[in-house]
């Protein structure tokens, strides 16, 4: 007996919906089925009654339900004490992120990890892509925040946030106005990128949606330091990038967020860490990143 067909059978006797219940076993609707089969004919019986307008649970089904709940949970919290016993008294997580992360992921991340395993320490550091890409590979970062997926075969990756790329100016430039921008409108003004060096995904994001407009920002200006970027652009008659999740945060007076017309540019925050990597606290914050956002989508609908 399989415990992913007893996972199966749970979900299917909470939603009482074979559609539904695929959809959170992130399966078809006939693998659905077939791992109730099965699991049907290791039992000897049939635990659902389905017909075309309803599904319903059998005695024998009831019964089973009854039982192997507690049974799972049981199992969870063992695998939960197996992972906090691996993760010893020293266990400890090094957490490199940009700014979206930031406001996004690591803090509901770490609410979690915190509740479950006080004993685990973290330290933290804010850089770009590239700094945090070198600090990962050295082995000084466990888990990255990156924008952008790389292509190094010794990382693994997972998408997290996609993100609007938007332009900020100060209030008194001639683009802000509160209609959307043109790509073309741009030619005329002072506008600064970060590096190709940098920040690779968020240039390429920009440049690539200027180019598709018939705009050249390959010779662009170059800012890096985004918290000194949004301070010139405050004082001077400058448009630079940044992720939604940035011009949303930015509460100087004085400031205005550019969206555009044409298209727009995005952004992808990947975590990202060593295949190799033996730490078990590496699983244990993934898990727990799954988790809270989850509960976010959840709370957003």
């Amino acid at each position: 007996m399989e415990l992913r067909h007893i996972t199966s059978f749970l979900v299917l006797a909470e939603e009482l919906h074979f559609g539904r219940a695929a959809a959170r076993l992130h399966m078809s609707q006939p693998s659905l089925s077939l791992q109730l089969q099965q699991l049907e004919r290791r039992l000897g019986v049939q635990l659902v009654a389905r017909t075309s307008h309803s599904v319903r649970l059998t005695r024998a089904g009831e019964a089973f339900r009854c039982e192997a709940r507690p049974l799972l949970g049981q199992l969870d919290r063992a695998v939960e004490a197996a992972r906090r016993a691996g993760l010893g008294p020293s266990g400890a997580l090094r957490i490199g992120f940009n700014f979206p992360a930031g406001r996004r992921v690591i803090v509901p991340t770490l609410s979690l990890l915190r509740d479950r395993y006080p004993e685990m320490r973290t330290s933290l550091l804010q850089q770009h892509t590239s700094g945090q890409l070198t600090e990962l590979r050295h082995s000084r970062l466990d888990v990255a925040f990156i924008y952008g997926s790389c292509d190094d075969k010794g990382l693994c990756q997972r998408s997290i946030l996609t993100l609007p790329v938007v332009g900020i100016c100060s209030s008194d430039h001639p683009l802000a106005t509160g209609e959307r921008v043109r790509w073309p409108d741009l030619a005329r003004y002072r506008c600064a990128l970060p590096s190709q060096s940098t920040s690779p995904a968020l240039n390429e994001a920009v440049t690539t949606a200027a180019r598709l407009n018939g705009l050249d920002f390959s010779g662009t200006e170059v800012l890096d330091d985004g918290d000194a970027a949004v301070v010139m652009v405050a004082s001077q008659e400058i448009v630079i990038f940044a992720s939604s999740v940035r011009a949303e945060a930015v509460s100087m007076a004085g400031i205005s967020t550019l969206s555009f017309v044409d298209t727009v540019p995005e952004v992808t925050v990947y975590a990202t860490w060593r295949d190799a990597d033996s730490n078990p606290a590496i699983p244990l914050f993934l898990d727990a990143m799954q988790e809270a956002a989850q509960a976010r989508a959840e709370h957003a609908r």
